[in-house]
């Protein structure tokens, strides 16, 4: 059994970034006009070598306006100045196959849970399927990596796991908006480790006290962006 594994993985991480590159053989295929605007804001960025601070690409063009997901359309603008239009179905290849990746991870696949997590990897490719080329691909990633970042540390005990959540929070707020999401979960994961030591005192929870640090050093790092506390607003 060991033997088929490695080229089922093979065939888990790349048959979904395959499917994609046949799919999007067409641009019309992208059913989600937002990637046009992002390509519009990075390329304005590009040019400028400014940060918009209203909605020029509305017609209410004196309105102010963040790009919450500026660091999404610096990204696209390099790509496309690489790889014209072929930098988004490329781009979506890399998150299909970072997903399947991730979620292999997630479910227990590097542990004794292989075929399990396989499975359940398969099954997200198939329901995140339709997902479109957008800054909410990386939030689906880094809340997927913050998930497994929590479940490792609180199974070994380690909370020295969790100081790549700093780091994280950093990329992540500069990149989509739904890093919020991401913070939400960390606080109910403070939360429930505060119960455990009010009402099981003397278990073998994580220290509130270090993963408190740990959730405020995140937090701050959030502001850490050209907009500081506006991706909250």
């Amino acid at each position: 059994m060991g033997r088929i594994r490695i080229p089922v993985m093979v065939v888990l991480f790349t048959t979904a970034a395959v499917f994609e590159a046949v799919r999007l053989s067409a641009l019309s295929a992208i059913a989600n006009s937002d990637v046009w605007w992002h390509l519009s804001s990075g390329t304005w960025m590009l040019q400028n070598h400014a940060l918009p601070r209203t909605g020029i690409f509305s017609q209410s063009a004196g309105a102010a306006w963040i790009a919450s997901s500026w660091g999404y359309d610096l990204l696209l603008a390099f790509g496309f100045k690489l790889l014209g239009l072929r930098s988004i179905p490329a781009l979506l290849m890399t998150f299909k196959t970072a997903l399947a990746m991730v979620t292999f991870s997630l479910a227990g696949g590097l542990r004794r849970s292989f075929w399990r997590a396989v499975a359940l990897s398969a099954i997200a490719q198939y329901v995140l399927g339709s997902v479109q080329p957008g800054p909410a691909y990386f939030s689906i990633l880094f809340f997927a990596i913050e998930l497994r970042l929590l479940f490792e540390s609180r199974r070994r005990q380690r909370v020295g796991m969790l100081l790549w959540l700093p780091g994280l929070f950093l990329l992540w707020a500069n990149l989509d908006i739904q890093f919020v999401g991401g913070i939400g979960l960390l606080l109910l994961f403070l939360a429930v480790l505060a119960s455990e030591n009010y009402f099981f005192s003397g278990g073998h929870s994580l220290a509130v006290k270090d993963v408190a640090i740990i959730t405020g050093l995140s937090v701050v790092c959030t502001l850490i962006t050209p907009y500081l506390y506006g991706g909250y607003g």
